[in-house]
Parts: C-alpha cells; sequence; structure tokens
C-alpha cells in the first residue's frame, strides 16, 4: 500500500553534518558492486572532488559486522532493536495518530470545516 508514514533516523541535518550513522545503519545492502571512483562532490573550499573506492566500505562493513554480528544484510543500530519491538512500537505509533486525527478532527470541527 502506500506509505502514510516515513520516519528516518540520521546523524545529521540533511545534507550537511555527519552522516556515519545512516551509513552504518544500512551497510551491506548492495545491489550491485562498487564503482572505483566515488560520486564527485564539493569540499570545504567548495571545490569538486573525487576519490578513489579502495574497500573502505568493504572495510567498514566487515568491522561492523564483527562488533554486532546480525541476521539479514543491514542493521547494525535499530534496526534489529525495532524489529524485536515492534509489537510496542506499532501500539505507540497507532495511538499517536489516534491523538493526532482526534485533534486535527476538533480543530476542524472548531472551525466549522
Amino acid at each position: 500500500g502506500n506509505r502514510l508514514l516515513s520516519i528516518k533516523l540520521t546523524g545529521g541535518s540533511a545534507g550537511r553534518g555527519p552522516i556515519g550513522f545512516d551509513y552504518a545503519e544500512v551497510a551491506g545492502v548492495r545491489k550491485r558492486p562498487p564503482k572505483p571512483f566515488s560520486k564527485v562532490y564539493r569540499d570545504s573550499q567548495g571545490l569538486s572532488r573525487q576519490h578513489r573506492v579502495n574497500g573502505q566500505g568493504d572495510a567498514m562493513i566487515e568491522e561492523l559486522r564483527r562488533r554486532n554480528p546480525i541476521r539479514g544484510k543491514a542493521g547494525y543500530f535499530a534496526f534489529n532493536e525495532a524489529l524485536q519491538k515492534y509489537p510496542l512500537l506499532n501500539k505507540i505509533g497507532v495511538l499517536a495518530l489516534q491523538k493526532f486525527s482526534i485533534k486535527i478532527t476538533h480543530e476542524l470541527i472548531g472551525r466549522g470545516l
């Protein structure tokens, strides 16, 4: 079905700040082999840069797996915990949405809509 709600846990602001947590959470999810060079990006001085990919990502994945073995391909931090606590998280989410919908309904009725 269509997604009504999406939550993203992030280590920094979108497009700025640290992104290590984001990468570590999904490390190991790969649909194709890595390219020999990174995408072009801008450094802190605004210059275009690119670097050679020398297995840094594979080394990070190996270390993550060594420190926190998981079932499946990825989800080193929040994902496994979320799966274990899914019934509670689902109940909390449903209750929050119900409370929000009641609040919005009252506001709309108060405005005569």
